[in-house]
């Protein structure tokens, strides 16, 4: 897109994005007259910021302005505006932020400059507003300070010797309640170790962890009590016993006790085991209840569910039918006494089959 005219009424980008590579430009835009969305964003890719002491003045018409310094400075750059506002603690920041991606991005010593509309501030108060920055997506921020202008809708701050995620909220204002050291996930034999740790908790109830194979739609898999207020390391850790086959995608939902909640980055695993996989948990399942897992069946297959005793007698029989991806999940209760049990998965070319101990 070379250039996007703004002429009546807002865009609403509604999970999309839009490029205006590298020279195109947005023109028009105002306060009742602009791009928004809580999800999408305008891309404005590889602009070149090489000239030392010079103003780059509203970067591709995005309302964000960035003046080099004497020495280093930004190179071919890249600029995402984004309209999500970063919530957390109570509080939330204006609903834009910025992805910035330089190709040099230490000691730059430049003036930073974003501009914002009314319709953006989201409840907050201007005149307390600083910079927020981000290194990592948007897990942690750090206050960066900076001098806002209320009646020209800017905030300008000098000595910027790195480009990242930036956004603008009150100074009193963290976008996130917690400082989150890291989250990872990892593939450990059959199931996925998924541990994540914070530095600091403000107002912490609990976490969710999310699963998806599809990154757009989340499905909850367990919730973990946070630490309510809290100074220090500390870890968490859940195991998912029973992982999608191939490419899966796990977040973070973290929850105040006022309701209000973020997110974290997205983590992904690959469990490229490619054959059929059956998976009960936990074992020992405890009251003859369990979770089942099959994957790597055909589409739509039609599947018999077997348990049977260690005299090979037929105590459970369902039949059920696989997902469009090949996966079946259930809860199954048995009434069986303690001892152990043979589970089989049955379709009309494959049995899987798995040793289960009922407590």
């Amino acid at each position: 897109l070379t250039t996007l005219t703004m002429t009546d009424g807002d865009i609403d980008l509604n999970g999309n994005n839009v490029s205006l590579s590298t020279a195109g430009t947005m023109t028009g835009e105002a306060n009742v007259n602009r791009v928004f969305g809580s999800s999408g964003e305008i891309i404005a890719s590889s602009r070149d910021l090489s000239l030392t002491s010079t103003l780059y003045s509203d970067i591709a018409g995005l309302g964000i302005s960035i003046t080099t310094g004497a020495g280093n400075t930004p190179g071919i750059t890249t600029f995402e505006r984004g309209h999500a506002a970063q919530i957390g603690a109570g509080n939330t920041s204006i609903e834009r932020y910025f992805d910035i991606t330089p190709t040099t991005n230490t000691a730059l010593d430049a003036t930073l400059n974003i501009e914002y509309y009314d319709n953006e501030l989201n409840g907050q108060s201007e005149a307390n507003f600083v910079f927020w920055k981000s290194t990592d997506g948007g897990s942690t921020w750090t206050n960066e300070g900076g001098t806002v202008n209320t009646g020209s809708n800017f905030v300008e701050e000098t000595g910027v010797n790195e480009l990242s995620r930036w956004t603008i909220s009150n100074e009193s204002t963290n976008p996130l309640p917690i400082e989150l050291i890291n989250f990872v996930a990892r593939f450990d034999l059959d199931h996925v170790r998924l541990e994540w740790s914070t530095a600091s908790e403000t107002n912490n109830d609990y976490f969710t962890v999310e699963r998806a194979i599809d990154p757009t739609d989340f499905r909850d898999l367990a919730n973990i009590d946070g630490a309510g207020d809290s100074y220090q390391l500390r870890r968490y850790l859940y195991i998912d016993w029973v992982p999608y086959a191939g490419i899966s995608y796990y977040r973070l939902k973290q929850t105040d006790f006022d309701g209000t909640y973020s997110y974290s980055k997205m983590v992904s695993v690959n469990n490229n085991l490619n054959s059929m996989q059956l998976h009960a948990y936990p074992n020992p399942a405890y009251n003859g209840r369990m979770q089942l897992s099959v994957m790597g069946f055909s589409p739509n297959e039609k599947i018999t569910i077997q348990l049977y005793d260690s005299m090979g007698k037929l105590i459970f029989q369902e039949l059920r039918i696989t997902d469009e991806r090949g996966l079946h999940e259930q809860s199954i209760m048995v009434d069986a006494k303690s001892g152990i049990y043979v589970l089989k998965v049955i379709s009309k070319d494959n049995t899987l089959s798995k040793k289960l101990i009922i407590d």
